[in-house]
């Protein structure tokens, strides 16, 4: 069964091709450009962008920003948008929270 079907059978949520959050991993304090790493929750953190399939499998990560980096630049600098873009993902969704509202003008 495709991700597309997965999901429509798991969700009744049609096109769906994955689901994604970002989620801040704590650090050990870095040496250099420490406050870089400082997140919006205080902490030192790397932000991590990941997708996955119906069945929860990662199918995408992005794990090389620091925790002061915004979920929208991640987005936009990813290379699931540059797919988006070529037409790799006709009549597809991406699914995340609300707190996610990234704008693709494919």
């Amino acid at each position: 069964m495709d991700t597309k079907q997965a999901f429509h059978s798991k969700v009744e949520f049609p096109h769906v091709i994955g689901a994604f959050d970002d989620t801040l991993i704590a650090i050990k304090t870095p040496k250099e450009e420490e406050h870089r790493y400082v997140s919006r929750k205080g902490g030192h953190s790397l932000n991590i962008l990941a997708t996955c399939d119906a069945d929860l499998v990662f199918t995408y990560i992005v794990a090389k920003y620091s925790g002061a980096t915004k979920d929208s630049f991640i987005w936009s600098n990813c290379n699931l948008v540059d797919k988006f873009e070529r037409g790799d993902f006709v009549n597809s969704w991406l699914l995340g929270d609300s707190g996610h509202v990234f704008e693709w003008n494919g």
